[in-house]
């Protein structure tokens, strides 16, 4: 309390186990559920996590759900309403995220510099699976996938309105400089970075800029329809995505 950093619901770390049913952690600070170290797994079912808050000492963060360096973590029947930053967050190689029958909703940006907002993003290194999930009412991105890797099977993403992003430059143990900002950016699935992801069966709707954005990435699609943006699908950046499957529609 004395530097008013912090303020986390649950953490989990070294190893340890955690199950968490028909739970609710709603007004936490900063991460509402971190989960950190190899070894460490999570799993969390039939529970709300919402309207988490920045910390106080630099308005940062306001996570819902956070996995990091290695750590497992399930979401099967949950929902994710009202945080800010991010909604689930997956980061780091060995870090696995799966999310089933699962709702992420009403992301705001993160108070201190109005990014993000976005519903999941998974980067450097981690595996991200949505598996008959819902991701509403985002900022910036629905899902944002850089220098990682993201499979959605069955999910619909659905209303992104116009947000900003930063790359990092970040040191081993300490800060993280921000290299660039992004601004004007409302998109459903963004995969960057020279990452991988995978569509099938999946809606992507009412993102007001564009339905998908491969950059310097790869990736296939199946059964993926984009409606409602002012473009489909973009490549950029020698991308490389399969999407002959005629069942697409984008």
């Amino acid at each position: 309390e004395s530097d008013l950093a912090g303020g986390r619901g649950v953490e989990v770390q070294q190893s340890a186990s955690l199950s968490l049913a028909a739970s609710a952690l709603v007004g936490n600070r900063d991460v509402a559920l971190f989960a950190t170290g190899a070894g460490t797994t999570v799993t969390v079912a039939d529970s709300l996590i919402a309207s988490t808050l920045p910390q106080e000492s630099d308005l940062a963060n306001g996570i819902g759900v956070r996995a990091q360096k290695d750590a497992s973590l399930s979401l099967a029947g949950s929902a994710l309403v009202g945080n800010r930053n991010v909604a689930l967050g997956a980061a780091g190689g060995g870090t696995t995220v799966t999310v089933v029958e699962s709702l992420l909703a009403e992301t705001l940006p993160q108070e201190s510099d109005g990014a993000y907002g976005a519903g999941a993003i998974s980067d450097y290194g981690a595996h991200l699976e949505l598996i008959g999930s819902v991701v509403r009412e985002s900022t910036t991105a629905a899902v944002l996938v850089t220098k990682a890797n993201a499979d959605l099977v069955g999910t619909l993403l659905e209303g992104v309105t116009e947000g900003r992003f930063h790359t990092y430059l970040c040191e081993e143990g300490g800060g993280c400089e921000i290299l660039a900002t992004y601004d004007g950016l409302a998109d459903g699935l963004v995969v960057a970075f020279e990452s991988t992801a995978i569509g099938r069966d999946t809606r992507i709707a009412g993102a007001s800029r564009a339905a998908l954005i491969f950059e310097a990435s790869v990736g296939s699609l199946h059964g993926v329809e984009a409606a409602g943006g002012r473009f489909g699908l973009v490549l950029q950046h020698g991308a490389s995505v399969d999407y002959a499957d005629p069942s697409n529609a984008l």
